[in-house]
């Protein structure tokens, strides 16, 4: 589907965005609020813009909405977006916090756009090409919380060796008491420095340390590889992996949703992790025993076809249903 809009940008107000929801099919002529709404715009003949008409008008009518939110360890700061649209090729309305008494609104005309900006945000292709891994790795939502846990106990280990000029870092134990320590610890600050916090901050889905249980997500950490022997320990794939969620520049979640009567539904999420050297997607599933995670070590091409699946048609492409 193809329409004839042009991209635009506004910084407004919440009041100047309710004149020109009001002003949108009226005349503007003697209005009231356009001396308001003039402040901000550059009013095209006497008229709203064509554009910023079918953004402002995409906020009250919108059936589908995804949410996005993005932090970027170190940066001091959690970024959210909402973009809005009736139908998967657009247009899309993205509304976004500028300051306290500003709001960045968006139209963009189509989903090319749309997967263009989400890139742009998420800093998918921003670093250099990396190896496509042929299985995902699946977690459910309580092995998730322990590999986090586990990822930030091996920087915890790696930190303490540098510090002690201790020589390279042996192979870390991944016990269960450990795990739930560092969740607590993780829950406990806004460091999002650190693996556990840095997903909290971004979540859906919550972290959630009253739920968690370490033993079961040491058990499912090592049915999939990630750690291994006994005493447990990280095996390479689940130290490459840890070492990935250690050195996050990016870190991601996307949560698509549709009107169901007087509430929203969610259909569909995903989790982003971008490390200078790595890409990770995590595609979410509903399932009989709750959410679970499939984690793709991704290529750029992976990464932006998840992503756009999200945007056009919720589904895993592997062939699994989103949650649903």
């Amino acid at each position: 589907m193809t329409n004839s809009l042009s991209p635009g940008r506004w910084v407004l107000t919440d009041e100047q965005i309710a004149v020109a929801a009001a002003l949108t099919d009226g005349d503007l002529d003697g209005h009231p609020g356009v001396e308001l709404l003039s402040r901000a715009i550059e009013l095209e003949d006497g008229q709203i813009p064509v554009s910023l008409a079918a953004a402002v008008r995409l906020l009250s009518t919108a059936t589908r909405m995804i949410g996005a939110t993005v932090a970027r360890p170190g940066s001091g700061g959690v970024l959210t977006i909402s973009v809005l649209s009736d139908d998967q090729a657009g247009p899309f309305s993205l509304r976004g916090g500028v300051s306290n008494d500003a709001i960045q609104l968006e139209l963009l005309p189509t989903d090319t756009a749309l997967l263009v900006t989400l890139d742009h945000l998420l800093d998918l292709t921003a670093f250099a090409e990396t190896e496509l891994r042929s299985e995902p790795i699946e977690l459910s939502a309580n092995g998730w919380m322990g590999l986090l846990a586990a990822a930030d106990s091996l920087r915890r280990a790696a930190l303490t060796a540098d510090l002690q000029r201790s020589g390279p870092l042996a192979n870390v134990q991944v016990l269960a008491a450990s795990l739930r320590a560092e969740l607590e610890l993780g829950l406990s600050t806004t460091d999002d420095r650190w693996a556990v916090t840095a997903a909290a901050l971004v979540a859906p889905p919550p972290i959630d340390a009253v739920s968690f249980d370490a033993e079961a997500a040491v058990a499912e950490l090592a049915a999939v590889g990630l750690v291994e022997g006994s005493p447990t320990a990280f095996s390479a794939g689940g130290s490459e992996l840890a070492a990935t969620l250690g050195q996050l520049v990016a870190i991601g979640a996307l949560e698509e949703s549709t009107d169901a009567g007087e509430q929203r539904v969610p259909v569909g999420m995903l989790t982003t992790l971008v490390s200078p050297t790595d890409r990770w997607i995590g595609v979410w599933l509903a399932g009989p025993e709750g959410l679970r995670i499939r984690l793709y070590r991704s290529n750029r091409a992976l990464a932006l076809r998840l992503l756009s699946d999200l945007i056009t048609a919720p589904t895993d492409p592997t062939g699994g249903a989103l949650v649903t």
